[in-house]
């Protein structure tokens, strides 16, 4: 089991053990896209509900508008089939399982409740879609 001890020169009094092994918080995998001759980090704990809060807001509103516009292209282009729906329809089941699962505990409910919205309006147009192109199907099918 590995400690830190954090002393602070300027204040004698000052001493902060850490044993990182209790620490409960957001643990997460820097994406290190900067390369530097100092200390490699290959996972973080986030600590500060707050710093928790913000982080986890920006990366998914960030995640919501990916998702928006990769879905708006699929839905106003003509080349895209079933199976592309199909795709989309399983990564916005697959994001709205990590918010639950894993971020539900470190966002306000009122914030996770809009979010969860926002992704069903998207999901219920994406399955509009998929109903388009089963009836489209339906019609050929019975035109031969």
């Amino acid at each position: 089991m590995k400690k830190y001890v954090i002393v602070d020169k300027q204040k004698q009094d000052y001493i902060l053990n850490l044993d990182y092994q209790n620490l409960t918080g957001f643990d997460f995998k820097p994406k290190n896209k900067i390369k530097y001759d100092g200390i490699k980090v290959t996972r973080a704990t986030i600590i500060k509900p707050d710093f928790i809060e913000s982080i986890l807001k920006r990366k998914n509103s960030n995640q919501l508008e990916k998702y928006l516009e990769y879905i708006l292209n699929l839905l106003n282009d003509d080349e895209s089939g079933e199976d592309d729906v199909v795709i989309a329809l399983d990564e916005l089941e697959r994001f709205r399982m990590i918010l639950i699962n894993k971020q539900k505990k470190f966002l306000d409910d009122l914030y996770l409740e809009n979010l969860l919205k926002k992704i069903k309006i998207l999901e219920d147009e994406l399955r509009l879609k998929r109903m388009e192109f089963n009836n489209y199907q339906e019609t050929n099918k019975r035109r031969r």
